[in-house]
């Protein structure tokens, strides 16, 4: 009989697995490369394995071949304010405060040489220019700050009037031919005295005082709240000046010049509408170039009617001094002469047109 075969030996098995596993592995472990060792800081922990870029669109990736779609959704979307609407406050903050600063120029200038008679009346044309200005953007400007500018400026300017009349009189009658040379004397000696007073009473604690303020306002113009909020549209400063104009060329078409006052009114917002448009045309066109010229010659019509009429009362008032014969007649001369343009001209308004 054949010998039984023995059973194979579960334990010899188990150790020549074993030995197979453990000899696979040495294997592995002589070709497997070596681990990467921990990054020794956080930036080097953070690098990137590989460096990618990437393109809105047909995204690429430079470690991809193939392109990268990229999508996304607009959550909330919130519109600015546009800052142009703030420009315009801006520009007529910068002029306002050149124009404060031009009155101290001027008056500087008249202290320097008050015989002059031009420094006078620069002196008065840069207040009344800010005058203007600032009624001009009266609607926008915090209405308190607005008439406290306005009440300095008057204040300062109503102190020169009388000056300025007597010097452009002086002037008139040193121009006349048939003028004599004690009627020349006499309203050169009268300009003098005034210019004196007036000279004393610019250097005043009150007119620096009110000067301060201007400045001091100018430097810090308050707008109304619904234009801090939403600012001023260069196109809302036309449509005022186009306003203004428009009423100005309504008052002119209905002016009747035998009336003093409404006259002379006229003739103050010819003036305030010619500023205006000089000093910001910038901000309101170039166009008002040529409206300025307009009103320059209506100002300059209606300022000889005005200029007659005040030669008249002055002549009244040192008529009712006493003067030397000759100077009196001189004098009575001029007020006919004065009366006969004012004639002529208001005979030829009343003329059918």
């Amino acid at each position: 009989a054949e010998p039984e075969a023995a059973e194979p030996n579960a334990g010899s098995e188990s150790q020549a697995a074993l030995g197979n596993a453990a000899s696979k592995a040495d294997a592995a472990s002589e070709t497997a490369e070596p681990e990467t060792a921990e990054p020794e800081t956080a930036s080097e922990a953070a690098e990137p394995e590989a460096e990618s870029r990437f393109a809105f669109g047909d995204a690429v990736s430079e470690t991809a071949s193939e392109p990268i779609e990229l999508s996304g959704r607009l959550s909330r979307f919130v519109q600015g304010p546009i800052s142009k609407h703030w420009k315009t406050l801006v520009t007529i903050e910068v002029i306002l405060r050149d124009s404060a600063a031009r009155i101290n120029e001027r008056l500087n200038a008249f202290y320097e040489n008050p015989e002059d008679i031009e420094t006078m009346h620069k002196l008065r044309v840069s207040i009344r220019t800010m005058r203007s200005l600032v009624a001009f953007v009266k609607p926008w400007q915090n209405v308190e700050q607005n008439a406290a500018m306005q009440a300095a400026l008057k204040e300062v300017v109503a102190q020169t009037s009388r000056l300025r009349e007597l010097d452009v009189f002086a002037e008139q009658v040193e121009e006349r031919p048939d003028s004599s040379e004690g009627l020349i004397a006499f309203c050169k000696n009268m300009a003098a005295e005034e210019r004196a007073s007036v000279s004393e009473s610019l250097r005043s604690k009150q007119t620096s005082k009110n000067l301060a303020l201007v400045n001091r306002e100018a430097g810090a113009i308050e707008w109304k709240k619904r234009y801090v909020r939403h600012g001023l549209t260069a196109e809302q400063a036309r449509e005022h000046f186009d306003a203004m104009v428009g009423k100005l060329e309504a008052d002119l078409d209905a002016l009747d010049i035998s009336e003093v006052e409404p006259t002379h009114d006229v003739r103050k917002d010819a003036k305030r509408a010619r500023y205006v448009s000089e000093n910001f045309k910038g901000i309101l066109g170039d166009d008002t170039v040529k409206i300025a010229k307009g009103m320059t010659a209506h100002q300059d019509n209606l300022g000889a009617i005005c200029d007659a009429r005040v030669n008249i009362d002055l002549i009244n008032d040192f008529m009712s001094q006493e003067l030397p014969d000759p100077i009196a007649w001189d004098f009575s001369l001029l007020r006919a002469q004065n009366e006969t343009f004012l004639y002529t001209i208001l005979r030829a308004s009343m003329s059918p047109r």
